[in-house]
């Protein structure tokens, strides 16, 4: 990717009161330091723009389904502080498909990078995404199955049934990318507009495992 100007955060939330202050903070403490040093590492690879200081805009855009436990509210609380935070509420629990259908349909980012609200997915990876779209990639998913990965906080259960899961996926679908049901991930815009995300009927962890299939698919380049 020869620039890149803009990151859309999106995170779906449903009952994350205990979880979503930590995880804004922790993502605005990364992505201040992504336009100040991220940007330096994409400007080497494109030889041309070496000697180019430029800065990445960002947005978090936070999709709530009307959590009980107030979760909205503290986010609307934080957007006070941060300006680059947007809350979007729902009557109701629609899924976790739609969430991200509703916030790709109003971010305005080059690379577009989808999270779990629980902080089992470390901000500090965005600078990894990054650093792998600046290389080619369309898709990167942030996989808890390779060498150095891991999972915060799942149990033995959780942990043998995602990996029983993915298994069984990749050998009836012939898929290559390891981990299709992680939520971390990134994409670059044009991916997006490519796997049509706003045409994926599937809901839930099923829409995560389509929208693998499809970039798959239609040829893109996947990490």
């Amino acid at each position: 990717m020869d620039k890149i100007s803009k990151i859309s955060i999106i995170i779906p939330t449903y009952n994350e009161a205990g979880n979503i202050a930590s995880l804004i903070d922790r993502l605005e403490k990364i992505l201040s330091e992504v336009t100040e040093v991220e940007v330096n590492k994409v400007s080497e690879i494109n030889k041309n723009k070496t000697n180019e200081i430029n800065k990445i805009e960002n947005e978090i855009i936070v999709i709530d389904d009307s959590s009980p436990d107030g979760t909205s509210k503290i986010i609307e609380k934080l957007a006070r502080k941060y300006s680059n935070l947007q809350l979007i509420k729902r009557e109701k629990k629609f899924g976790l498909g739609s969430a991200y259908q509703k916030g790709v349909s109003v971010s305005s980012g080059d690379i577009i990078v989808t999270m779990d609200a629980d902080l089992s997915h470390d901000p500090r990876v965005i600078k990894e995404f990054i650093k792998k779209i600046s290389e080619g990639y369309e898709v990167v998913i942030g996989s808890r199955y390779i060498y150095r990965g891991s999972i915060v906080g799942w149990n033995l259960y959780r942990k043998m049934i995602s990996r029983l899961a993915n298994i069984i996926a990749r050998l009836l679908l012939g898929l290559k990318i390891r981990d299709v049901t992680s939520g971390y991930r990134c994409y670059t815009k044009k991916a997006i507009e490519k796997i049509g995300f706003s045409k994926i009927k599937s809901s839930g962890y099923s829409f995560l495992l389509e929208s693998v299939f499809i970039a798959e698919r239609v040829g893109l380049k996947c990490l």
